[in-house]
């Protein structure tokens, strides 16, 4: 007979086997995942997430779901939730999501953010019925450089100020940015100069691959088409990727007219902790 499930917390286990576990209660996702200690390390570190705040569930002396929790006072952010395939479809999802509920509140956050990919309508149901609410929707896209470079200056600078060209998810935040320029290849920020307009950029990466973090100023979206795509050149890189853009936003937009490719579509959504 199975027993009831009992939530431990995920620094209890090391990272070898909290990796594996992630990487087990992923298998059969609608997209691929790849996990490994390394990768999760780098999550730890880069997008804080707390172990000991971190929930794992075991069943039968062995772990079976495991929910991460991310913490940046006053808000919180799930790194990732699953249940591994042999335990599926017994309710061990809720369990787990409830118990980091109840974490983050320990904790005081004020609200608890999370993404949840648009074909994944089980865990969509899931979290709506958990108090979360749908805030936007946002694209993954991956972007081409352009295959001539005319007319953009690009110059290197300090972090770039003013606004913001839209909110910036978890992982493109201003605190997932630090730890980064921390980490090797670290960021890179550029100013962008194209048709009498200036931009600036914050993105990571080496080699054919570059990752956006964020933008700034600029023009309209056939601007920032031009521009980011171009940059990929002049930094003879191939692709840009970019994560969590909002749906029909300037960003998305842009990929679109530079003739790249929507990757996925995601919600993003967030559940208030406090009625402060």
């Amino acid at each position: 007979m199975t027993s009831p499930p009992v939530p431990r917390p995920a620094s209890a286990f090391d990272l070898a086997t909290l990796a594996a576990l992630f990487a087990s209660a992923y298998e059969g996702y609608p997209l691929p995942v790849h996990m490994d200690e390394a990768i999760l390390g780098m999550m730890v570190e880069c997008y804080d997430e707390s172990l000991a705040d971190s929930v794992v569930l075991e069943v039968d002396g062995l772990p079976a779901a495991l929910a991460l929790l991310a913490v940046r006072p006053p808000h919180g952010w799930v790194g990732g939730m699953g249940v591994v395939a042999a335990h599926r479809r017994r309710g061990l999802g809720r369990v787990v999501m409830q118990a980091l509920i109840e974490r983050a509140r320990a904790r005081g956050l004020s609200e608890l953010w999370l993404e949840v990919l648009e074909m994944n309508e089980a865990a969509h149901a899931l979290y709506r019925s958990l108090g979360f609410r749908d805030v936007r929707a946002v694209d993954v896209w991956s972007l081409p450089a352009a295959e001539v470079a005319t007319g953009l200056t690009l110059e290197a600078g300090a972090e770039p100020g003013g606004p913001l060209l839209e909110p910036e998810p978890w992982q493109r935040s201003a605190g997932t940015r630090a730890r980064f320029a921390q980490r090797p290849p670290g960021v890179e920020h550029l100013r962008l100069s194209l048709e009498g307009l200036e931009g600036a950029i914050t993105w990571r990466g080496a080699g054919e691959a570059r990752a956006l973090l964020d933008a700034r100023g600029g023009g309209d979206a056939a601007w920032w088409a031009r521009a980011l795509a171009q940059a990929l050149l002049v930094h003879e890189a191939r692709t840009l990727r970019l994560l969590n853009v909002a749906s029909g936003g300037v960003l998305a937009e842009a990929a679109r007219l530079a003739g790249g490719t929507r990757d996925t579509g995601q919600f993003e959504m967030c559940l208030t902790l406090t009625t402060d």
